[in-house]
């Protein structure tokens, strides 16, 4: 496939090369230029000299090679200030050199050759600072007509011969060549140089993702020499380690590579734990340090088990259900016998008390494992507590002269599922009644700051001091009839309405358990 090489594509990038290229094609022709004047200027300023090279016009010579200067020197502004245009002096300046090789020539009396000689650089610059292929042969028509000229100019004065004729056509078709050639390799050079340009910003483009994607990782990354020097190294190093955990990193990098283990766990202050793994690369002379952070890592771990064993107690839970009503059902029916006596029936209350526990347990499995994502809406919190004071009591009337609930005025409303919350204040006002007992009851307080709003359940009981986290773990409990699934359930319903759950001590005794929403705005 043949390849254009003057209509190759060049972006924005590229086309400011081209132009740039071309004024230096330009500057180097105004150099040739400021040598050839001035070697000319010295010889016609030397009277033994241009006597002894045979000058015929030295006069002519010196006002030619002082015009010539004079022009080179102007020109030196022109092409700093790129003023005036690239299409002008690209066409204006060779065709000054040609004229002026052809006075100087004449001037000194070289033969056709020589003025041949002179023409060169021009004709090559000239196409080679052309914009499109039919502007690049003019240099070269010029310098032909030139030459036929000279040609011309001799036969009339009685000093040329034919053979004149034939070597400026031959020269002037070397001339043509010779700016074809000079255009061609222009414009390939042109071609290569936008084509790496646009490589080079492509790998720009590249570096600075790289340094952005590296920036964002929550793993910290560390790139090191042979010599133990770090060559880059992203933000979360330093939130990993620390000024401790740095000066742990450098006794690593400074080990010789042989002792190098797959990864390392250091311990920094706190408890927190680093885990390090260090990587060569296949050249041996970088290295490679990830830095993770492992507690993090333990607590994903434990999530994962944690969902795992949900959904496999939800599998068992189903399972055990069924069975579990059949015991049930068998034992009402079993307690209902007139010919049990007292110890037999202590023992059918067991059954009774103890299938309870495993259906509210299997309840609280099943709620975990089937949560669906918080349908969260305003809720007007004062009337939303009056109503669950109400269902409450309905469930549990023996409880509901105890339970009181304070709700001062201006209570903004608050973005919650309902049922959610429900399920959240129920199980913390079970436990205020069940693990906090005392005959003060428990009490549901609402309260407000700036940009939140707290609801409190508060018991007299012994309080949570040392289990203020512990308690919310699942499977914890402390009562001989708990699940250990309802402060976790709470948790986690909580956290799945952008709220939280503090558990404290209260100053006095007895806990509170503070629900923290934030409110509407």
């Amino acid at each position: 496939m043949r390849i254009d090489f003057a209509k190759w594509p060049v972006d924005k990038i590229g086309k400011r090369g081209e132009r740039t290229v071309r004024w230096r094609l330009l500057e180097l022709l105004n150099i040739y230029r400021l040598i050839l004047a001035g070697s000319a200027l010295s010889v016609a300023a030397a009277p033994h000299m241009a006597v002894a090279l045979g000058i015929r016009s030295p006069r002519v010579l010196a006002a030619t090679a002082l015009f010539y200067l004079l022009f080179g020197l102007l020109a030196i502004p022109m092409l700093v200030r790129e003023r005036p245009s690239l299409f002008l002096q690209s066409r204006l300046e060779p065709l000054l050199d040609l004229l002026a090789a052809a006075v100087l020539t004449q001037a000194v009396g070289v033969d056709l050759a020589g003025l041949a000689l002179l023409l060169v650089l021009p004709v090559a610059v000239g196409s080679a600072a052309a914009a499109n292929r039919s502007h690049a042969y003019f240099p070269a028509a010029a310098a032909a007509l030139l030459l036929l000229t000279v040609v011309l100019v001799k036969n009339l004065g009685g000093t040329a011969f034919i053979a004149g004729y034939t070597a400026a056509a031959l020269l002037g078709l070397g001339l043509f060549a010779l700016a074809w050639l000079g255009h061609f390799l222009a414009t390939r050079l042109l071609a290569s140089e936008a084509l790496a340009q646009r490589r080079g910003l492509d790998v720009a483009r590249l570096d600075a993702l790289n340094r952005r994607v590296i920036a964002e990782l929550d793993i910290g990354l560390v790139v090191i020499d042979a010599a133990g020097r770090i060559l880059r190294s992203n933000p979360a190093v330093h939130h990993l380690l620390g000024d401790e955990g740095l000066l742990r990193l450098a006794e690593l990098i400074h080990e010789p590579q042989e002792d190098y283990a797959a990864e390392r766990l250091i311990n920094l202050s706190g408890g927190a734990q680093r885990r390090i793994r260090l990587r060569t690369l296949g050249n041996h002379r970088e290295r490679l340090v990830f830095i993770e952070d492992a507690n993090a890592a333990a607590e994903q771990a434990q999530a994962l088990k944690l969902t795992a064993l949900g959904r496999l107690s939800a599998g068992i839970a189903h399972q055990v259900r069924n069975p579990l009503a059949a015991i049930s059902h068998a034992n009402q029916l079993l307690g209902e016998s007139a010919a049990l006596g007292e110890p037999e029936q202590r023992l059918v209350g067991i059954i009774e008390r103890q299938s309870r526990r495993l259906e509210q347990i299997i309840e609280d499995v099943l709620r975990l494992s089937r949560r669906a994502p918080a349908d969260t809406r305003d809720l007007d919190l004062p009337e939303w507590l009056q109503n669950f004071r109400s269902r409450y009591g309905e469930s549990h009337p023996e409880r509901l002269a105890r339970l009181k609930i304070h709700v001062p005025e201006r209570i903004p409303p608050v973005r919650f599922d309902s049922g959610h919350l429900s399920l959240i204040v129920e199980n913390l006002v079970d436990n205020a009644f069940g693990h906090g007992a005392s005959p003060a009851g428990a009490t549901i307080r609402a309260s407000r700051s700036a940009a939140m709003v707290y609801l409190d359940v508060l018991d007299r009981g012994p309080g949570v001091a040392g289990r203020e986290e512990a308690m919310f773990e699942p499977f914890t409990t402390t009562h001989a009839q708990g699940t250990g699934l309802g402060l976790y359930l709470a948790r986690e319903l909580a956290v799945a309405n952008g709220a939280e759950i503090i558990a404290a001590t209260r100053p006095g005794g007895g806990a509170r358990f503070r629900l923290r929403m934030r409110t509407e705005p």
